[in-house]
């Protein structure tokens, strides 16, 4: 509920997918409505994911963010809701703030969330937050403080593997090229004994299908679709794997170690900050990343040990309420209080 110190905040966003940006924002305004007035401007699909005490204001930003009615109806929405500060969050709803700046006195703050080539539209914003360490080092010469995606689990106690249990292995990705799943089942099939389970939906599902089938692990695979379920699944799993070209601060990684489950990753922003270095592999190196998984798997014991400190790690620094502190401070600051 607001306080009397309490900001009006404005919170931005262009996306209409279903993804770890979109969960980060819609969780992320849920906890600031807590103690301040927040307005929500984006797709009306996210409405049911907002608490009741967001003020949603339905707009669709999906189409090209230079479209002059877009834009008009943007700024008349800020205007119209007077806040002490505006955050938008990733490239496009930053570069449609950007466009209509001149306009809004109010401050600005932009969530980063993956890792830029261009900088230009940053800079119209007056504090940057980047979601990782490597998105902040993108971003450079502009100056980026770096807040960790988090989310609202409660840290679990690890529990070694069961050896007489077959191994199971989890992906949450959506089936789109930067998730780069092709990768995992040429990983996958370079490994024995070792099942896998991709939770996610996408336009390259009839591709992955047949991949798998080519490759001689259509046994091994089991595609779920889109869940709900995903913290089930993780404390159901052995072992998650990442296998992306580029990633901001993957979700699927903080929720794992939250749960206390190894991670094996390729080299993408945030799992380079955290993982250790045995279990990480070069982007798009299959066969490192066999290894990595075979080393997780087969080596259950070496791989708890190597974890402990991870795991102590992700319960400090990786939780929800740790996130919307930091951001609800940057904001606060932002608006001078």
């Amino acid at each position: 509920m607001p306080t009397t110190d309490s900001l009006i905040i404005c919170e931005v966003m262009a996306g209409i997918e279903e993804g770890g940006l979109e969960n980060h924002f819609c969780d992320l305004a849920n906890g600031l409505s807590r103690k301040h007035t927040v307005h929500v401007i984006a797709h009306p699909r996210y409405r049911s994911l907002l608490a009741d005490g967001v003020v949603f204001h339905p707009l669709n930003l999906a189409a090209s963010r230079y479209n002059p009615l877009i834009l008009w109806q943007l700024l008349r929405t800020i205007q119209a809701i007077k806040p002490r500060v505006i955050h938008a969050h990733a490239s496009k709803a930053a570069a449609m703030i950007g466009r209509i700046k001149r306009f809004l006195a109010q401050p600005k703050v932009v969530t980063v969330h993956s890792v830029k080539r261009s900088t230009a539209m940053y800079r119209a914003f007056d504090r940057i937050i980047a979601v990782s360490g490597g998105v902040a080092q993108s971003l450079q010469p502009l100056s980026a403080e770096v807040i960790y995606n988090g989310r609202a689990l409660q840290p679990l106690t690890p529990v070694k593997k069961n050896p007489a249990k077959p191994a199971n292995v989890l992906m949450i990705a959506r089936l789109v090229e930067v998730k780069r799943v092709d990768i995992a089942l040429r990983a996958l099939a370079q490994t024995t004994d070792i099942h896998l389970r991709i939770a996610g939906d996408g336009a390259l599902h009839g591709a992955l299908t047949q991949l798998a089938k080519d490759l001689g692990v259509s046994e091994r695979v089991e595609f779920l679709g889109f869940r709900n379920d995903i913290p089930d699944l993780i404390q159901a799993c052995d072992a998650v794997l990442i296998s992306s070209d580029r990633e901001g601060f993957p979700l699927a990684m903080v929720e794992s170690l939250l749960l206390a489950k190894p991670v094996v990753s390729t080299r993408v922003a945030g799992a380079v900050e955290f993982l250790p270095q045995a279990y990480l592999a070069p982007v798009g190196d299959e066969h490192a990343l066999a290894q990595a998984l075979t080393r997780c798997i087969h080596h259950a014991d070496t791989c708890f040990t190597d974890f402990q400190n991870v795991w102590q790690a992700a319960a400090q620094q990786l939780t929800f309420e740790a996130q919307l502190q930091s951001t609800e401070a940057v904001l606060e600051q932002a608006a001078g209080l």
